[in-house]
């Protein structure tokens, strides 16, 4: 389990979550009110949306960031290949610093919290940006078979996902890898990357799924203080995400897509469990180098 992972005490870890919906039905209903359209003028929109667009801007620096460095790495290899699990290995702890400066920057809260509830949050969010930048890229091609890196054009090929467990010097894919592993990668399409191609989530829509995902409340070892802070931050981000959708994106039926958007937030967190499962395991096997060791380093500095 990923309390394990991070130094929580199994006899702490939670089992019983909220059933599919509960939660999301909750969060919607707390911050919308139907009676609530906003008629105020756009700069008063502005001035309302000043969380969101800070989340979005600060995002849009990381992918420069990233671009940049991954456009270094990239100098002198082929384009247009797909990656295998030690090329992900070593940009693990690139994009680590690249998401801890966005939460330093978008969010300055972050640093009150103790180090053990920043680990557990990191952890969380970590894992799920991982997979919703996925679904990110899979919306900009409008494909979940192969997923291509804009950057560079390399891909993660979703139908030969032994291919991933390659070795560089070596033909032959490992067996036991793609049989313990393989399975993650098709939930991962059904319950994410599907649903996000479907909807055609934007930049705002994915930097607040990203956003929830770090504010995600309930999990052991969170104290009063951070899941009371993190309910305000849900509430916060899902207020001004309701006035986009009225007064900049313009959604038709923003309840609906409001409830669409919340309602990938257990299957997402499902899919985090299983992500942490198997860095733990791939570490086992020598497949995965992710520690999270290495987080901490870059924590105590935020």
């Amino acid at each position: 389990m990923r309390c394990n992972l991070i130094g929580m005490e199994p006899e702490r870890i939670q089992y019983n979550r909220d059933p599919l919906g509960s939660k999301a039905e909750r969060m919607a209903l707390s911050a919308y009110s139907p009676g609530e359209q906003s008629t105020s003028s756009s700069s008063d929109d502005q001035t309302e949306l000043r969380l969101i667009n800070r989340l979005v801007e600060n995002y849009k620096i990381l992918e420069q960031r990233r671009d940049q460095l991954y456009e270094r790495r990239q100098s002198g290899k082929p384009r247009g290949r797909a990656l295998n699990f030690k090329e992900v290995n070593r940009s693990c702890m690139d994009e680590c610093v690249l998401r801890a400066h966005w939460i330093a920057a978008t969010f300055p809260i972050f640093k009150s919290f103790s180090f053990n509830e920043k680990k557990i949050m990191f952890a969380n969010f970590f894992a799920g940006n991982t997979i919703l930048y996925l679904g990110k890229m899979c919306c900009l091609y409008g494909r979940t078979d192969r997923i291509i890196f804009s950057n560079t054009g390399n891909y993660l090929d979703m139908q030969n996902i032994q291919d991933f467990y390659r070795e560089e010097d070596d033909e032959n894919p490992s067996k036991e890898a793609t049989r313990l592993f393989a399975p993650s990668f098709e939930l991962y399409r059904r319950n994410i990357l599907e649903p996000m191609v479907k909807l055609r989530f934007d930049e705002t829509e994915f930097a607040v799924l990203s956003a929830l995902t770090l504010w995600e409340s309930g999990q052991s070892g969170q104290g009063p203080e951070c899941e009371n802070t993190c309910h305000k931050m849900q509430k916060e981000i899902i207020r001004e995400l309701i006035i986009y959708y009225n007064t900049v994106a313009c959604v038709p039926e923003p309840e609906q897509r409001l409830y669409q958007l919340l309602i990938m937030l257990p299957a997402l967190q499902r899919c985090v469990i299983r992500t942490i499962e198997d860095w733990r395991v791939g570490k086992i096997f020598k497949i995965c180098e992710t520690d999270f060791s290495f987080f901490e380093t870059i924590l105590r500095n935020l």
